[in-house]
């Protein structure tokens, strides 16, 4: 679903994955509005309002879980238009049905190598914003 001017929002609270995912956008969607939330209750503060096309979840934050956020959400109403990337390290197999279950829109390992991580969120980026 691509907006005119995307609103993305990374519920990410490492640094170094946040940069780089600011830089995969950049690269394919120069135009788009990006937001950072680095923990569970900074996202369910500022999201909750806030006229997004996609949010994109790390599955572990300081202070919950990116499953949890994307639940409350949900539960609070948030647009189905709102697209949700659940994008995580995790490899296992139940934290990708629980993601999808609980209305994320795909669910995507994030890689180890920079160039993949840079592919992947340019890809997910182009096709959910």
């Amino acid at each position: 679903m691509a907006h005119a001017k995307p609103m993305i929002c990374f519920v990410e609270d490492s640094d170094i994955d946040f940069e780089m995912a600011l830089l995969a956008t950049r690269r394919v969607r120069p135009d788009a509005e990006v937001r950072r939330c680095v923990t569970f209750h900074d996202a369910v503060r500022t999201l909750g309002d806030a006229d997004l096309s996609l949010i994109v979840l790390d599955m572990n934050l300081p202070d919950g879980n990116g499953l949890e956020v994307l639940r409350h959400l949900r539960n609070l109403g948030m647009r189905e238009e709102v697209s949700v990337v659940v994008f995580s390290t995790s490899a296992n197999p139940n934290d990708r049905e629980g993601a999808l279950q609980a209305g994320a829109n795909e669910y995507v390992q994030k890689p180890s190598r920079t160039e993949v991580f840079l592919e992947a969120v340019g890809t997910f980026v182009e096709r959910w914003a």
